[in-house]
């Protein structure tokens, strides 16, 4: 891959990190064939964070472009109280396959985060990166970047139970299992004692 930069993500992003999105949206797979409408898994998973939180989205660049993202939220509970006023409206279509017709209900009617979890953990992160990109510590470097920003606060975040690769990524970055729910694993980091892990942008 070369060498790699992260910085903050700036309004032009939008449109690499939503391509990055669908290309690992099914468990750290490309979803682009598992969907009628791939598209619309930016719509719940990237454009929310973008609008609400710009401040907290941080890519990762080589000399190919974009190719890999952090989105960082402080406090989810607000977050998600306000989500719905940002996100695309879903056409009512019949007869979509079955995971298609999943994502539009998520995105008509998105879950929320359990309050226990908020209570301990109330900021949350996503980070994603493209083949090219990863297994050379750059997603490592990545979300150290991104605790960094949420160093004040403890962090949660949610694995799909199939992506075992990404399980044990977090849990050698200091993530523990907190409890798993059908779909979702939720893993937790306590807050950190000083912002050491930033790196400089």
């Amino acid at each position: 891959m070369g060498a790699s930069l992260i910085r903050p993500a700036l309004p032009g992003d939008g449109a690499a990190l939503e391509e990055i999105c669908v290309q690992t949206g099914l468990a750290g797979k490309d979803a682009r064939a598992a969907y009628a409408h791939p598209e619309r898994l930016a719509w719940l998973y990237v454009r929310p964070y973008l609008r609400l939180e710009p401040e907290g989205a941080f890519v990762l660049e080589d000399a190919q472009g974009v190719c890999g993202y952090v989105l960082t939220v402080h406090d989810t509970a607000r977050y998600e109280a306000a989500r719905l006023r940002v996100l695309p409206p879903v056409p009512d279509t019949p007869d979509l396959p079955t995971a298609d017709a999943a994502l539009a209900q998520q995105l008509r009617f998105p879950g929320v985060t359990p309050a226990a979890l908020l209570a301990g953990w109330p900021a949350h992160l996503h980070l994603n990166l493209l083949p090219r990109a990863q297994g050379q510590g750059a997603g490592g470097r990545l979300l150290r970047h991104a605790l960094g920003h949420l160093w004040r606060v403890g962090v949660h975040l949610g694995v799909d139970p199939s992506n075992a690769r990404a399980a044990h990524f977090y849990a050698g970055h200091g993530f523990r299992s907190w409890q798993s729910e059908p779909g979702v694993t939720w893993m937790t980091r306590d807050r950190q004692d000083r912002r050491t892990s930033k790196e400089p942008l």
